[in-house]
């Protein structure tokens, strides 16, 4: 074959080329619908949980963050083990408004200086080394569940591992939610069968839905396993009414790491379904 038909096989779209890049269109644009809706309900989380934080009266503050001293001083083992509370507070950004922009919304930061979100910490540095990061007059609600993370890290192997694989398996259900729309189904030539290569990327295709979701098990459970231990130090340590308030914030919290779950399932399911729909050959 001479260089130019090889040129024109390269840059010449055919028929068949032409419509695996429009299915393969369809199947990304159809993975944004799933992710679309669960961060919507992330937002609408946030938002709800925030009206409980910001509900409570001066000394509700108060008494909750003395039982998450108590809990973390008294009733576990965490301020021994060098967990500590860092209190963030909306004073510490160095640019604020009462009108939140994307910026705002995609920077953790930001989101605990407004009490809008929490974090546990077990980085490299000092600062963020076993640490609970927290705004404690505007989210002291939220500090149970992270002490429950810290709890997790600091005395069991098992739920350190689950935290610290969770990122990454996060990124590989992602991964799996899109692998549909980018590939296709091999099939075998005339008088050929597929190769073992083959026959793994179509297992791997068709399962990716099912993938997706177990990549999201481990994050699904270690929040879970930090929201009971939270929880149950809060029914100890705080009056009937802010118990009932920490368990609904929790519940609302569990919704957002539920729909992205469902979202990256879904979406593997679509985008596959969307893409084969008018199967193109190899």
């Amino acid at each position: 074959m001479d260089i130019a038909n090889k040129l024109k096989q390269v840059y010449i779209m055919t028929p068949e080329k032409r419509q695996e890049t429009k299915q393969t269109a369809k199947a990304i644009f159809s993975t944004t619908l799933p992710c679309a809706g669960a961060a919507i309900t992330s937002f609408l989380a946030i938002r709800n949980m925030s009206k409980f934080n910001s509900g409570l009266a001066k000394d509700e503050v108060n008494i909750t963050n003395k039982a998450m001293d108590q809990v973390l001083n008294d009733k576990t083992n965490l301020g021994k083990k060098g967990v500590k509370i860092n209190n963030i507070t909306e004073d510490m950004l160095k640019e604020h408004s009462e009108k939140e922009t994307i910026s705002d919304f995609l920077s953790p930061f930001v989101q605990i200086a407004k009490g809008k979100n929490a974090c546990y910490r077990d980085g490299a540095e000092p600062i963020n080394k076993n640490v609970v990061v927290i705004n404690r007059q505007k989210a002291p609600l939220l500090g149970f569940h992270e002490l429950g993370h810290a709890f997790n890290s600091n005395n069991s192997t098992f739920w350190k591992g689950m935290q610290k694989i969770s990122g990454p398996l996060m990124g590989l259900a992602i991964v799996f939610a899109m692998l549909p729309a980018y590939t296709k189904e091999s099939k075998p030539e005339d008088g050929k069968e597929l190769t073992k290569l083959q026959k793994i990327k179509n297992e791997i295709r068709k399962k990716s839905p099912i993938l997706a979701a177990a990549s999201m098990l481990p994050t699904l459970a270690e929040e879970g396993k930090a929201s009971i231990r939270g929880y149950k130090w809060a029914k100890e340590t705080l009056n009937k009414d802010l118990s009932k308030k920490v368990a609904k914030t929790y519940a609302i919290a569990y919704t957002t790491y539920l729909s992205t779950a469902l979202a990256f399932t879904t979406a593997g399911y679509i985008s596959r379904r969307v893409k084969d729909s008018n199967k193109t050959e190899n």
